[in-house]
């Protein structure tokens, strides 16, 4: 595997010869370096290429790295604040037998919902759930999760094992992420579809690892559900993004012409999640 030198390091990257006219480098989310460069050009030259850019490299190294320490000093403890829409609120950790018997909703059978006459009355019915207490099954362990007064309760029965209780609460707030995620992606897609008349047929969420959202053939829109963590405005720009691709198919002039018609900002939203997109995890 070829390595480049930056001070007193010796860094590995992953070479992908390809047909193209140009040298890219691309920072995956494990910290691998991948180069892909023109199937013919020389060790030598993608050696200079790559070490013109070792300060680059090694920024985004430091930035993934920064990342991963956040996350892992999460310890999802009474107290703690975790991150819905952008904002930061409170957790609030407590036994059932402090639950005050609010409506109950077990988690929703898919992440996925068509669109049709009846969305209107979908979102309806969504925006009750989303304000219920959910009950989530995590190996064999029953964990109620519920979003209001700018706080987030969770109820768990006591466990000494911290690690493990820290891994239950932490596998529920994924559960409870995605369905947030779908049901404000569905909303947004929806006011976005109804002012602009572009119809998708389905709108999923999905635990989608390098893109942001895709728009297939058949014109079902898939996002990531990470995009619950992000605000409002960003999410809307991927919203609009995909449903631009409703029109154009591909990321011409007259795609990014659409986009920008409806978010005239979208090129700052656009940097925005590549400066803070690898943050937007639990």
């Amino acid at each position: 595997m070829p390595i480049f030198k930056y001070g007193n390091r010796q860094i590995e990257y992953t070479l992908l010869r390809r047909k193209r006219k140009t040298v890219g480098i691309k920072i995956m989310d494990s910290a691998e370096i991948q180069v892909t460069c023109p199937t013919r050009l020389s060790n030598d030259v993608i050696s200079r290429v790559v070490e013109s850019k070792a300060s680059w490299i090694i920024s985004k190294l430091e930035q993934i790295e920064s990342v991963k320490k956040e996350l892992i000093s999460k310890t999802y403890e009474d107290g703690e604040k975790i991150t819905y829409l952008g904002n930061n609120y409170i957790l609030r950790i407590a036994e059932w037998s402090k639950y005050d018997g609010q409506p109950k909703h077990i988690g929703l059978r898919n992440l996925s919902l068509k669109f049709d006459n009846s969305s209107e009355d979908t979102i309806e019915k969504l925006r009750v759930i989303l304000n219920q207490l959910k009950i989530f099954m995590i190996e064999g362990q029953r964990i109620g999760i519920r979003f209001f007064s700018n706080e987030f309760h969770i109820y768990i029965n006591g466990w000494k094992d911290r690690d493990y209780k820290k891994r239950l609460i932490k596998q529920a707030l994924l559960n409870w992420y995605k369905e947030a995620a779908l049901i404000n992606l569905f909303e947004r897609t929806y006011e976005f579809s109804r002012r602009y008349n572009l119809k998708p047929a389905k709108v999923s969420v999905k635990s989608q690892k390098t893109i942001w959202g895709s728009c297939s053939s058949t014109n079902n829109i898939s996002y990531s559900w990470k995009l619950v963590l992000a605000p409002i405005s960003i999410m809307d720009y991927v919203v609009v993004h995909e449903l631009s691709h409703l029109v154009y198919r591909d990321h011409s002039a007259n795609f990014w012409g659409l986009v920008e018609q409806i978010i005239p900002d979208c090129k700052e939203k656009r940097a925005w999640l590549k400066a803070n997109g690898r943050s937007l995890d639990i």
